[in-house]
């Protein structure tokens, strides 16, 4: 019989930043359902057995650009370092308005005499190409500029672009150094970005002790990315003692800011009872919030109470209206899930050809259980049949 259990891992993390380019935290999925081993298929319905939610590995990591604007420069302007504050300002407002040739005329005169946030700005606008050609190396000296003066903002831009060997040769060792100068001055990307490159080994020594210090020092600021990440560390206690509880207090922190992914992860601990009494009324709660917003994890999980009326009632059509959306951004479980439906015909009408296509789409996608189940559905088709399904399977890739 094919078993379907909940798996959970880190998907992307992205999240809003105005401030500073920082690395992103991309991981292996989110909470998933798997589906394991092949059947063999009767004339009877396609039996399942569907069981929830275990924590399982930590993702990679990826980054992004982000962008700088006139407001985050306001708030960023404690004392100017030159008495030319006006024309800074104005060279703040011509950038607002999207007047880059002026804005670029007064942040080059006002950068050549030293003003920190103008070379930062300098940089922003090479890394664009806003007004003037892109040049990633222009971008990494300003930055550079602004950096030496202690500017953390333009620290972690300058940590970023050598990460990425952006303008400069990638090092990330000189990455981790560029991100330790701006943590230490309370930049919560840095101390973000910092987690990460321990909690990875990029840079610096593998040290989940030190990934879990600067993820919370980060997210003691409020960075929702370092939340979420320093609740998974406490919940799968990765070279720190396992703490649900903790691990739940930080995701309802960044849930509370409508992070998709923490709401995810809080459906999947309230109905598993990790740190909490289980409870499938909340845990249908948060999987709601998250897949309103477009998370595939949780519209899987929410399709999956669906299928067991855990939380509310049983109704394989909503489950399969909650796989269908997943399936359609293209997660594997869930189109894996889907021809588990068609395949038994709960909720719509049984469909071999509908199971096999389905099944081949989760396949392309490297879920081998789905091949195997594929071949048991094939088994009860014509050659038309399969020819036909394939036909329909190719034209779904091609459209990738």
């Amino acid at each position: 019989m094919p078993h379907l259990f909940e798996s959970l891992t880190l998907r992307d993390v992205t999240l809003p930043n105005r401030i500073a380019h920082e690395l992103r935290q991309k991981a292996d999925g989110e909470p998933n359902l798997v589906l394991l081993g092949p059947s063999r298929m009767s004339g009877k319905p396609l039996k399942t057995k569907w069981t929830l939610w275990a924590l399982i590995g930590h993702g990679a990591y990826t980054m992004r650009w982000t962008w700088f604007t006139f407001l985050t420069v306001a708030l960023l302007l404690v004392s100017p370092v030159t008495p030319c504050w006006a024309d800074l300002e104005g060279g703040l407002r011509a950038y607002e308005h999207h007047d880059y040739q002026a804005a670029f005329e007064e942040f080059r005169h006002l950068a050549e005499h030293g003003d920190s946030i103008a070379q930062l700005m300098l940089g922003y606008m090479y890394v664009g190409g806003e007004g003037i050609a892109q040049q990633y190396a222009e971008a990494a000296q300003w930055f550079h500029e602004a950096a030496d003066q202690g500017n953390s903002v333009a620290q972690v831009n300058l940590g970023y672009m050598y990460a990425q060997g952006q303008g400069v040769r990638q090092d990330d060792a000189e990455a981790a150094h560029w991100f330790h100068e701006a943590a230490d001055q309370g930049n919560d990307r840095a101390q973000f970005n910092l987690g990460l490159m321990y909690a990875q080994g990029h840079g610096v020594p593998q040290n989940f002790t030190k990934a879990k210090h600067w993820y919370w020092m980060a997210a003691d600021r409020g960075n929702v990315s370092a939340q979420v990440n320093l609740a998974l560390l406490y919940a799968k206690g990765q070279e720190v003692p396992q703490d649900y509880a903790e691990a739940i207090r930080w995701f309802h922190q960044a849930a509370s800011k409508r992070n998709a992914t923490a709401q995810a992860y809080l459906g999947v601990m309230y109905a598993k009872g990790h740190g909490v009494p289980q409870d499938y009324r909340e845990a249908e709660q948060w999987l709601r919030l998250a897949a309103d917003q477009g998370n595939a994890t949780a519209q899987i999980n929410l399709g999956l109470m669906y299928v067991r009326g855990q939380g509310l009632p049983k109704n394989y059509r909503e489950a399969e209206r909650w796989f269908r959306l997943a399936a359609d951004q293209g997660d594997a479980t869930a189109q894996a899930n889907l021809g588990l439906l068609y395949a038994n015909g709960y909720g719509l009408p049984r469909d071999y050809v509908q199971a096999y296509v389905w099944f081949s789409r989760a396949g392309a996608r490297g879920h081998t259980e789905a091949l195997e189940l594929r071949s048991v559905v094939a088994s009860k088709m014509t050659p038309p049949q399969i020819a036909g399904a394939e036909k329909l399977a190719n034209e779904s890739r091609a459209k990738k």
